[in-house]
């Protein structure tokens, strides 16, 4: 059996972590609301699929910029001194 100090410190720790999921809970539902708004994304899943697709046109525009900086770098590079 546990005394009234045991009892009341656990009843203090259920309180604290209460509190915690409580503050835990809002800010994910604060988060979801941002991902809705701004990206229109339902659940985490929608968010790392658009994540992903944005990702892969990243590297595609990327790779198009450096392909672009070769053929101008190929065309000029005497004009600039390289």
């Amino acid at each position: 059996m546990i005394d009234v100090k045991e009892f009341e410190r656990l009843r203090s720790d259920v309180s604290r972590l209460q509190r915690e999921a409580d503050k835990a809970a809002g800010a994910h539902a604060e988060q979801m609301k941002q991902l809705k708004k701004e990206f229109g994304c339902e659940t985490l899943e929608d968010a790392e699929r658009l994540l992903r697709k944005l990702e892969r046109e990243a590297a595609k525009a990327e790779a198009k910029y450096v392909d672009a900086l070769d053929r101008f770098r190929s065309k000029w590079s005497k004009e600039l001194g390289e």
